[in-house]
């Protein structure tokens, strides 16, 4: 493309994957800073948010008009988000965390739950042979499965979270979506992802993010109401992306 004289853009497409990424189940030795860039060949490189590398920043493309009413907007539903299916985790991490979103969901059996995976994830699992022992495992009156819901299924993320009470999820874009729409959000913490936790708390504007390791970590704070607060959210900048594709077009 280079050689054709064709301009090659790169834009951030996870909270903490920047550059050039191939495959959805990058391994730990893979999982780059947040202040470092693997090796591009790009003539633009389009970011969320500043980067010490050369970089265009254009925001976080879907923060761009969010109305009030719908940031005020609650429904009664707690909202699951998993990516799991990244390799960066360890099995038991897994089942750790699977487990005790069981719990939960079972002890408060007043409340609606809606989980959705990430697509790879429902893949990684049938793959793995772990559909079925999963369904099993989660299966509650009180729990809604997106993906496999006729309705739900059609439902974009960004809009079950912006009519959720409270966002329970593993770290990824969706902590923007959160911030952006001011929702309650707790957040898994293991060994496999306590970099990007750190990476968190460091661009934390006054409150940390709430986090939990367990179960027990999970019941306690799973009744309080704490958003997040971080410097990684910046309106999406409609100029400085139209200015970089026409910088390199001309």
């Amino acid at each position: 493309m280079a050689k054709k004289r064709i301009p090659i853009f790169e834009i951030q497409h996870g909270l903490f994957q920047l550059g050039l990424s191939y495959s959805c189940l990058p391994s730990k030795h893979r999982l780059f800073a947040d202040s470092f860039l693997p090796k591009t060949a790009a003539d633009e490189v389009l970011s969320f948010y500043p980067l010490k590398e050369k970089h265009t920043l254009i925001g976080y493309p879907p923060f761009y008009n969010v109305k009030p009413e719908l940031v005020k907007h609650k429904s009664a539903y707690c909202l699951i988000l998993t990516n799991l299916n990244w390799h960066t985790y360890e099995e038991h991490e897994r089942v750790n965390f699977y487990l005790s979103l069981e719990k939960l969901i079972k002890e408060h059996s007043e409340k609606c739950f809606i989980w959705k995976f990430h697509p790879q994830e429902v893949l990684w699992f049938k793959q793995a042979d772990y559909y079925s022992d999963l369904l099993s495992t989660l299966s509650h009156n009180n729990l809604i499965l997106h993906h496999e819901d006729p309705v739900l299924s059609h439902v974009p993320t960004q809009n079950l979270i912006k009519f959720a009470s409270k966002v329970i999820t593993t770290p990824s874009t969706v902590l923007l979506d959160c911030q952006m729409l001011k929702k309650n959000t707790v957040i898994y913490e293991c060994c496999s992802n306590q970099t990007l936790l750190d990476l968190l708390r460091s661009s934390s504007k006054n409150k940390q993010p709430a986090t939990f390791h367990n179960f027990s970590e999970l019941a306690k704070i799973f009744s309080l109401e704490q958003g997040l607060l971080t410097e990684y959210l910046y309106s999406f900048d409609n100029a400085a992306f139209r200015g970089a594709i026409e910088s390199c077009l001309n």
